[in-house]
């Protein structure tokens, strides 16, 4: 997470809209945590690699979260 807080603050992204999340184990536990955070119908960008992005916008989907990959 902290590699891609880093990657974003140097694209300019406003740190106070980054989100970082360090105690969930896995994607279906970030999802959770980010669906009790802030609903389903916040607008989010879900940054990761993209070797890992199909799976993870399944988990946000089953959650009945729609981010931009």
């Amino acid at each position: 997470a902290q590699v891609y807080q880093a990657a974003a603050l140097s694209l300019m992204v406003a740190p106070e809209k980054i989100v970082t999340l360090d105690t969930p184990a896995n994607t279906s536990e970030e999802a959770e945590a980010l669906m009790s955070k802030f609903g389903k119908d916040v607008q989010m960008i879900v940054v990761t690699s993209a070797i890992h992005m199909d799976r993870a916008m399944l988990f946000f989907q089953q959650h009945d979260m729609h981010p931009v990959p």
